[in-house]
């Protein structure tokens, strides 16, 4: 053990350079956001701003700067979306708003805004299928979506995974390739105004490549630039982001800290701050005689 600290970066106590375990919770109990785990800060309020009283710490009152409290509702008991816990409805005064709605969504026959009541019927056809065949899930009586998929992933028409296209149930055919171009080894392709004016941009193992093999920064898979023929962009960074003193645009090296030695929340490697307390805002025990 180096330094007081395993291999694993914790101490006998269990935490690192940085003072926190591996639940992410300093000596205090407080983790980096400065909550503990019920939730609470130093000063007593959770990340809403409330209380284990009720107190809104912005208005300290039981309301916050919108007039709600803590459960959401206004001083005269109706919530954000205007119902009291009998269900009365603030605009109306009675059990529907202004839409003919309750609380829960239906109107004064049992229908909800899509036509269907608690017991699945629908409101036009009296049946369990609205006029076009579906039911309130969406399927006929096949159990096939408007689109001719059902949940096993077999489309209506061709009785196999793939539509009568050679596309399956997520629009991807037996190559990989999406129906709009772009292979499933990324995820979203970049957006039209981010494709380069000659071609879209096909996807490969890094994702956004175009015909040529540079992405939409101008790299290859091999980190060269194709606008300023090196490795690094027109603003000196490489393709992962980092310039050539090793720092990425927020200033920190790819151990997270900056050129002088700290990371984002002001420690050094030995957990220490610039005035050489520890995340406890304490100095170490060999310090407390200096």
């Amino acid at each position: 053990m180096s330094g007081g600290y395993g291999i694993d970066g914790f101490d006998l106590e269990g935490y690192n350079r940085e003072g926190y375990n591996m639940e992410g919770y300093n000596r205090e109990g407080y983790n980096r956001e400065g909550y503990n785990r019920e939730g609470y800060n130093r000063e007593g309020y959770n990340r809403e701003g409330w209380n284990r009283d009720g107190i809104n710490k912005e208005t300290d009152l039981h309301y916050d700067e919108t007039g709600y409290d803590w459960d959401g509702n206004d001083p005269d008991g109706f919530n954000r979306e205007g119902w009291n816990r009998d269900g009365i409805n603030k605009e109306t005064g009675i059990a529907f708003n202004p839409d003919g709605f309750d609380k829960d969504g239906y109107d004064r026959y049992g229908y909800d805004r899509k036509g269907w009541n608690k017991d699945r019927i629908n409101k036009e056809t009296g049946t369990s299928f609205n006029k076009d065949g579906y039911d309130y899930r969406g399927y006929d009586l096949d159990y096939f979506d408007k689109y001719g998929w059902n949940d096993d992933g077999i489309n209506k028409e061709t009785g196999t995974f793939y539509d009568k296209e050679g596309f399956d149930i997520e629009d991807v055919d037996k190559e990989g390739i999406r129906r709009d171009g772009f292979d499933t080894l990324e995820a979203t392709p970049p957006a039209e105004d981010e494709w380069d004016d000659s071609d879209e941009y096909i996807y490969g193992e890094e994702g956004g490549y175009n015909k040529d093999g540079y992405n939409k920064d101008g790299f290859n898979e091999d980190g060269f630039n194709n606008i300023t023929k090196s490795n690094y962009d027109q603003d000196g960074y490489n393709k992962d982001g980092y310039n050539k003193d090793g720092y990425n645009k927020d200033g920190f090296n790819e151990d997270g800290f900056n050129e002088d030695g700290f990371n984002e929340d002001g420690f050094n490697e030995d957990g220490l701050d610039r005035d050489g307390k520890n995340v406890d805002g304490k100095y170490p025990a060999s310090d407390k005689d200096d």
